[in-house]
């Protein structure tokens, strides 16, 4: 039983310190670890923000690296990036106010007296924007839209309780 204690012990001290290694190994800055198209690309729509995460996924057999930023005022911006620099989808939290006033005003319709706006997000893929919300309402499930700039309502669905 000692010696079965001091082997366990000796392989903790020789482990620990190759762990601590290979920790401190990784990259203090997330930016660090991308391509330089990717790090260009993320550094121009970070603009002021701070790069908070990166990951990676594929999808057909090529690598997409997904950067969470954080920006002013507690808000969000979560960028989907291929290899060679290009933005394929980034979704941003704005305050309804930042929306235009055609969404503005379609939201707040929608909303009428029952609902709160929140949530709201400007999504930007293949070059096209929509406009995404949550209408809270008390007692009842939230509804999900997604207008274009126009303030049109492209989806509307429920929240499923």
């Amino acid at each position: 039983m000692m010696k079965t204690s001091l082997k366990l012990t000796a392989s903790a001290l020789i482990l620990i310190p190759a762990l601590l290694r290979a920790q401190n190994a990784r990259p203090a800055n997330p930016l660090d670890s991308l391509p330089e198209p990717v790090r260009a690309a993320v550094l121009k729509a970070a603009g002021e923000g701070r790069v908070d995460e990166v990951k990676t996924t594929t999808a057909d057999q090529k690598t997409i690296y997904l950067v969470e930023i954080d920006l002013k005022d507690d808000r969000d911006l979560d960028l989907r990036v291929a290899a060679d620099g290009q933005i394929l989808k980034s979704v941003e939290e704005i305050q309804l106010g930042a929306a235009p006033e055609a969404v503005r005003a379609a939201l707040e319709k929608l909303a009428g007296a029952t609902a709160q706006v929140d949530d709201v997000k400007k999504v930007t893929k293949d070059g096209k924007v929509t406009w995404h919300a949550e209408l809270d309402r008390t007692g009842t499930p939230d509804t999900h839209v997604r207008l274009d700039a126009q303030g049109v309502v492209l989806e509307k669905k429920e929240e499923q309780k």
